[in-house]
């Protein structure tokens, strides 16, 4: 039976004053909130330079094959589900992806109107 629910995450293109200001306008906010609170995530489109995103997938894609030729590879309940987690170290680190501005990325528990 299906719930009538689309079983894609909620997008949201996010507009070039947005990113600049590093802040959801009051209707895209609206949006993430209901769609946090729905289904746990949503996507904020274009929030981080992909430049940035590039960068660092360029290491994750060398690092999983290193994963996968180990033979105690992590894997993630089944064998060639590899359990992948991003570097931490300062070189890879970047504040444009894992730093949360709560004002930017809400939790479903956010209101518009205390941020």
């Amino acid at each position: 039976m299906s719930s009538g629910l689309p079983s894609t995450p909620i997008s949201i293109s996010t507009s070039s004053s947005e990113r600049k200001d590093g802040r959801l306008s009051q209707r895209n906010l609206e949006i993430a909130i209901r769609a946090l609170s729905r289904d746990g995530l949503v996507v904020l489109e274009d929030m981080i330079d992909h430049a940035v995103l590039d960068r660092l997938n360029v290491k994750m894609v060398e690092d999983a094959y290193e994963l996968q030729a180990r033979k105690d590879s992590p894997f993630n309940y089944n064998k060639g589900n590899i359990q992948q987690d991003p570097p931490l170290t300062k070189e890879w680190f970047s504040d444009e992806i894992y730093i949360s501005k709560p004002e930017l990325f809400p939790s479903p528990t956010s209101s518009p109107h205390n941020l």
